[in-house]
């Protein structure tokens, strides 16, 4: 039987990466390409793992190289294939919201995932990724 590698992208929200890391962690380990993906407002900086100082005012993907703050993990997790999703204000529609669904898009797409798996309910323009 053939060996299908399936590039998968991880999408979740701050209040998960306690649950989040060990099973990325895991899947790591067996081999599985996945790149895992914080969706983070400005108002949900904290968590259980980590607190983000300063929020990038650019809206998009940010590498986790990007904050220092993760960088404890650096020897846990390939920091290489975690982003994080960021806007300017914590309305999840409006412009903001719109530029962020796009730039997951054009990743999504650039990068031909296999698989999508999301710890959360699709809101509004996020059911743009949708094909």
């Amino acid at each position: 039987m053939k060996d299908f590698k399936k590039k998968v992208l991880y999408l979740s929200l701050p209040g998960f990466v306690d649950s989040d890391f060990p099973l990325v962690k895991s899947m790591q380990e067996m081999g599985i390409d996945i790149t895992y993906v914080i969706d983070v407002i400005p108002s949900s900086c904290k968590s259980t793992l980590f607190e983000i100082e300063n929020l990038p005012t650019k809206i998009g993907l940010h590498p986790a190289s990007d904050f220092k703050e993760l960088m404890i993990f650096n020897g846990y997790l390939n920091l290489e294939k975690v982003y994080f999703l960021t806007r300017q204000n914590n309305r999840r529609i409006g412009l903001d919201g719109l530029k962020a669904v796009i730039k997951l898009n054009k990743f999504i797409v650039n990068n031909k995932f296999d698989i999508i798996h999301t710890t959360y309910p699709f809101w509004y323009l996020d059911c743009l990724l949708y094909r």
